[in-house]
């Protein structure tokens, strides 16, 4: 799913519990793939990598 389009559905999506992307919303906590900091720019808040992903991967890396 392109950005603008994950950003789309999910700004939609918070509309829908009352919540305002642009107001309530500062960062993404994603789990670190390429098309996030995208996804969060359209959203126009914070990126941040969640450190269980990255500590997942990690040991993926290592170990295979």
């Amino acid at each position: 799913m392109p950005a603008k389009s994950m950003s789309e559905a999910v700004t939609k999506r918070l509309a829908d519990f009352g919540i305002d992307s642009t107001k309530d919303v500062c960062v993404a906590v994603t789990d670190g793939a390429p098309i996030m900091p995208c996804f969060a720019n359209k959203m126009k808040v914070g990126h941040v990598i969640c450190m269980a992903h990255t500590i997942q991967k990690a040991i993926e890396d290592v170990l295979y």
